[in-house]
C-alpha cells in the first residue's frame, strides 16, 4: 500500500492482517486460453497465495523496489519507485517477456482499491468511508482520478499505453460470489470503453485498466504505470503528463442515443 505521510492517509488498502489481500495487484491475462482455465489469468505483484499462483521474487534494485515472476511462459519483471523524492506518485515499470515460441496476446491489468483517508477510518467505517469517492476516466491524460470529497484527496491511476477500458466499480470487477483472486472480470475482458466520463460514485470505489500488450516470440514489451496522490486535479493531470508521457488513443464519439430519463421511478 501507499501512505502519504504528511496527511497520514492511505492511497490504498492495505493488508490488515495476513488473511487479507492487499488492495493493489498486478494481473496478467491470456486471452487466448478458455476463460476457465487455470493459465488464463495469475497475478505477479499483491500478497496472493503462494499455493494457487507461481510466487514472485521481490527485493531492492537501486532506488527501486524489484518483483519478477515467470508462469506460464511469460517472464515479468517490475521496478517500482517514486518519481523523485519530493514526488507523491510511485512508478511501475514492467517489463512483459514472452519466453516461449508462438505468438502471445495478454492483457496486462493493474487493479487497486482507493481509500484517500486514514486507516482506521477505512478499517473500522469501511461502508461509510467508500461513500466519498468520486471516479472519473480522463482520456487525455490514459488515467482514473478517484476525488474523495471529505479528505479533499486526489488518488491517481495512470498508464503511458492508450488501455482499451476500465473499471471503477469492485463489484463490476470481482463479480458476485467470488473472490480477488477469481475475478470475474479476467473471464469476461467486459470492461467499460476508454472514452472521458463525468465524476461519479460507486458503493464500493477501485481503479483498474485494461492495456493489451501483444508480444512475438521471444520477444518483451515494456509499459509504465502511475499511481498516487495529488492535492488538485490540475496538479494530477500535470504530474502523469510529465513523468509518464502517455500515448493517448483516438477514440470516435459514441453513436449511441442518449436515453431519456424517467418522468417517475
Amino acid at each position: 500500500y501507499s501512505e502519504v505521510i504528511p496527511k497520514g492517509y492511505d492511497v490504498t488498502r492495505r493488508s490488515y492482517d495476513t488473511l487479507d489481500p492487499c488492495g493493489r495487484v498486478l494481473y496478467l491475462v491470456d486471452s487466448a486460453q478458455a476463460p476457465a482455465s487455470k493459465g488464463r489469468a495469475w497475478p505477479v505483484i499483491g500478497n496472493f497465495p503462494k499455493e494457487r499462483f507461481e510466487a514472485s521474487s521481490v527485493g531492492r534494485d537501486d532506488d527501486a523496489l524489484k518483483g519478477v515472476n515467470s508462469a506460464h511462459g511469460i517472464r515479468t519483471t517490475i521496478k517500482m519507485r517514486l518519481a523523485d523524492q519530493d514526488s507523491t506518485v510511485e512508478l511501475w515499470t514492467v517489463t512483459v517477456q514472452n519466453a516461449t515460441r508462438r505468438l502471445r496476446q495478454l492483457r496486462v491489468v493493474p487493479y487497486l482499491e482507493w481509500v484517500l483517508t486514514r486507516a482506521m477510518d477505512d478499517r473500522f467505517h469501511t461502508q461509510y468511508a467508500r461513500l466519498f469517492c468520486e471516479m472519473e476516466y480522463v482520456s487525455e491524460a490514459n488515467a482514473i482520478l478517484a476525488w474523495h470529497k471529505s479528505t479533499k484527496s486526489l488518488g491517481i491511476l495512470a498508464v503511458d499505453l492508450a488501455p482499451e477500458g476500465f473499471l471503477t466499480s469492485r463489484m463490476d470487477f470481482i463479480g458476485r460470489a467470488r473472490s480477488i483472486w477469481t475475478p470475474r472480470i479476467v473471464e469476461t475482458l467486459d470492461f467499460l470503453e476508454a472514452r472521458d466520463t463525468a465524476p461519479h460514485t460507486t458503493f464500493d470505489p477501485i481503479g483498474s485498466l485494461m492495456v493489451s500488450v501483444t508480444l512475438h516470440p521471444r520477444a518483451s514489451r515494456t509499459i509504465r504505470i502511475m499511481l498516487g496522490y495529488a492535492q488538485k486535479r490540475e496538479q494530477a493531470l500535470a504530474v502523469i503528463h510529465q513523468h509518464l508521457k502517455p500515448q493517448t488513443a483516438h477514440v470516435a464519439p459514441s453513436k449511441r442515443r442518449a436515453q431519456k430519463s424517467p418522468q417517475i421511478g
